[in-house]
């Protein structure tokens, strides 16, 4: 296989264990037992929200039962900046101000992307219908501004790795962002990172801002402190998955650079709210509304990516801002369960 995927994941059903309806798809596995994979990939597992899914792929097998039982007992992480980064985001996925974080560049025009036949099954894990959508999608043009990022030079431990993080969606897991990583990274030549899943269930795609306001998206892997990473995903909207990734990014050591996406809203390309932007914001809906934001989110108005800070600006007033994120969040646990 051209990407080695997680340990909850198999890019072709032909690996796993566990039945697929089709052929390609990205389906949960049972690891061989006794394997590295399997010692670790219990414990790592352990200490995210996809027990219930290794679970139910995992049901007839006993001895992985029997090793994720002993996991969930007594998780460990790879690192003890893994573990503190893990204590730190247990309450508020991380944020950071943005300082001078480059726009994302997007690689294909959301109309394109979103038209194209294999577009709804890449996004519902067909790896194969993923592969082709970005080889077709991804121009030559576009791939020099990728390169952009090799024209500064490696840097202490490298050339920058390319991260994607594996979301779990409705119609299943997105398979989009491991493909376009999977192709920079090849024509490129650039490394890639292949343990960081995002462990909760967001239902951003339809959702109103709002909706991507209250169900933000935590992440769990391991990275290489002191690594420069670029951010890799399908799509940029409001911004604030690619925020969040980049947030944990840095809490657990790494450095992020630059992102890349393969479609996207044009004015969501910039992510680093302008001061302007942010001072219309506070203006309209005062500082009380802030410090509520910083007891419900974890963060202060700087770390909100310039998308976001729009929509709440264009709110009509604190109190419906907060009782649409606390119904949309409700809305959210519903989903989910």
């Amino acid at each position: 296989m051209e990407f080695e995927p997680p340990v909850l994941f198999a890019l072709d059903a032909r690996t796993s264990s566990v039945p697929s309806s089709s052929g390609d798809a990205i389906v949960p596995r049972c690891i061989p037992a006794g394997s590295r994979l399997w010692r670790d990939g219990a414990e790592r597992l352990a200490s995210t929200r996809w027990s219930k899914s290794v679970a139910s792929a995992c049901a007839n097998n006993e001895s992985w039962q029997q090793q994720f039982a002993t996991a969930q007992r007594r998780p460990r992480f790879g690192s003890q900046r893994a573990a503190r980064a893990h204590r730190k985001t247990m309450n508020h996925p991380p944020r950071m101000p943005w300082g001078a974080f480059p726009d994302v560049i997007i690689l294909a025009a959301e109309p394109v992307v979103k038209r194209h036949p294999e577009y709804a099954k890449a996004k519902s894990g067909d790896i194969g219908a993923a592969r082709a959508l970005v080889a077709e999608l991804v121009s030559q043009d576009r791939l020099e501004a990728v390169k952009s990022l090799l024209r500064r030079g490696p840097g202490q431990h490298g050339l920058p790795t390319l991260v994607s993080a594996h979301a779990h969606e409705r119609g299943g897991i997105n398979a989009i962002p491991i493909a376009l990583a999977t192709l920079l990274g090849t024509r490129l030549g650039l490394p890639r990172e292949a343990t960081v899943v995002q462990t909760n269930v967001v239902s951003h795609t339809g959702a109103s801002g709002y909706g991507r306001l209250a169900r933000q998206a935590r992440f769990s892997g391991e990275l290489q402190p002191g690594r420069e990473y670029v951010l890799v995903d399908n799509f940029v909207g409001q911004g604030g998955t690619l925020a969040n990734l980049r947030g944990w990014v840095h809490a657990v050591g790494g450095k992020a650079i630059g992102a890349r996406v393969l479609t996207g809203k044009k004015h969501s390309a910039r992510l680093s709210p302008s001061k302007e932007r942010l001072d219309a914001l506070r203006e309209r809906h005062g500082v009380g509304l802030e410090q509520w934001w910083r007891d419900q989110f974890g963060h202060s108005f700087d770390c909100l990516t310039q998308s976001e800070a729009r929509y709440l600006e264009r709110s009509p007033n604190a109190e419906t801002i907060r009782s649409r994120l606390a119904a949309a969040k409700q809305e959210g646990d519903g989903r989910s369960n």
